[in-house]
């Protein structure tokens, strides 16, 4: 009997010291309490209005199906690292380094039929990628893609011209190449963008 009072009793005074910390954005936020470390579970549910905001000092520069800006431009045709990031199954988000080019406002990359990235957005369109340059500047790209066949794999050998000097790919006798494409819908970027007065 006394064990269990001193049990709640301890259970109330780390209740009444537990804290909620919250993103410094607008909206309205569902937060569950984690006494250790502090930690807070954050899910957003905001209109698209509110999600115009700053998020860890990056920019949220667009929403919704978008034209790229000229920084963006400039990092996805100029020398740069590109990740990508898709969500297997159970919600773990897998990233990949990948080849892109810029497709007017949108990006493609080639894959092949049967990879895990592949599976992932044939059942969740969703991605996000990441391109940054040496500089220290980045994008992140939010969009959805869409999945076409490439049979003569010719965005592959585009992609060995542009990024490895021109090399002839590997053989693939067996592969099914396909080109994906994204669509972009959130575009972010580092250094943010100044805000107009």
């Amino acid at each position: 009997m006394g064990w269990a009072a001193g049990r709640s009793s301890r259970h109330r005074h780390v209740k009444q010291r537990s804290r909620d910390f919250c993103l410094a954005i607008r909206g309205t936020y569902s937060v569950r309490r984690f006494s250790v470390l502090g930690v807070a579970w954050i899910q957003r549910r905001a209109s698209v209005s509110d999600r115009d905001r700053f998020f860890f000092g990056r920019r949220l520069v667009h929403t919704g199906v978008i034209n790229l800006n000229d920084t963006a431009r400039g990092l996805i045709d100029g020398p740069h690292v590109a990740i990508l990031a898709t969500s297997n199954r159970d919600g773990r988000p897998p990233s990949s380094v990948i080849f892109i080019k810029r497709d007017g406002d949108t990006v493609v990359f080639t894959t092949i039929k049967g990879r895990l990235k592949t599976r992932n957005m044939t059942r969740d369109p969703r991605v996000s990628l990441l391109v940054l340059e040496n500089a220290g500047r980045y994008i992140e790209i939010r969009g959805t893609v869409e999945i076409t066949d490439d049979p003569y794999k010719s965005l592959l050998y585009e992609m060995y011209d542009r990024y490895m000097g021109g090399a002839t790919p590997p053989p693939e006798p067996d592969a099914e190449r396909l080109i994906v494409r994204i669509t972009p819908g959130k575009l972010y970027q580092w250094p943010p963008v100044p805000e107009t007065p």
